[in-house]
């Protein structure tokens, strides 16, 4: 079975995806990884995401156009 997994770190560079192939082993699964990349974020974003980290001041709408922006960032 293949997994892809999709993170982004406290670097704010971008969107990392790991593609492993995993087996079963036993109780438990082996895995190998198969290909890492690291796409980065746009840098209109970068720097929206880095102006709202402490300690400017925030807000829940800016919060809100974010995470929908990261997500769109995850979903490309």
């Amino acid at each position: 079975m293949r997994a892809l997994g999709l993170m982004s770190g406290t670097s704010l560079d971008g969107v990392d995806a790991a593609l492993v192939e995993l087996r079963p082993r036993g109780e438990s699964y082996a895995f190998e990884l198969q290909r890492f990349v690291t796409i980065p974020f746009e840098d209109a974003l970068r720097r929206r995401l880095e102006n709202a980290l402490p300690p400017q001041a925030g807000s829940v709408a800016a919060t809100a156009e974010l995470h929908a922006d990261v997500g769109r960032a995850f979903a490309r």
